[in-house]
This record gives structure tokens, C-alpha cells and sequence, in this order.
């Protein structure tokens, strides 16, 4: 349902993330991972079309999914 609605942007600033992210990261790192970028979402040009800011501010500051992006 959301697919085009919302875009995703690498390196959330929030300190919990960043905090979460750390220890997340060490341990993609350990398990042979590299290259690790966590994915944060921002609104799309189709997602403003169907609602402001405001009304994406929840799912935009807490996404239902932890999105990664790492390499081998």
C-alpha cells in the first residue's frame, strides 16, 4: 500500500537509532557484512500528494520496518 508513497534516505539522526544502529551494525560487521547503510523513510513526491508531512509525521519518525542495506 505504501509502495511509491514513501522514499526511503540513509542516516536517520535520531540518538536512539543511531544507538540501535551501532550495535546493529557491529554485529552485521561480525557476522561478514560491510558496507552497511541503514535506510531511514522520507515522503515522496506521491506520498505528499495524498497527505502533508503532519499526516505521514508518525509512520516518517517510526516505520514499521528497520530497513538495512549491506554487502559482503
Amino acid at each position: 500500500m505504501l509502495h511509491g508513497v514513501v522514499q526511503h534516505r540513509a542516516d536517520a539522526d535520531d540518538r536512539y537509532v543511531r544507538s540501535a544502529c551501532s550495535l546493529d551494525k557491529r554485529a552485521l560487521r561480525e557476522a561478514g557484512f560491510n558496507s552497511i547503510r541503514w535506510i531511514h523513510p522520507s515522503l515522496s513526491e506521491t506520498g505528499a500528494s495524498v497527505g502533508d508531512e503532519d499526516f505521514w509525521h508518525n509512520y516518517l519518525n517510526c516505520p514499521h520496518a528497520l530497513l538495512i542495506e549491506a554487502k559482503t
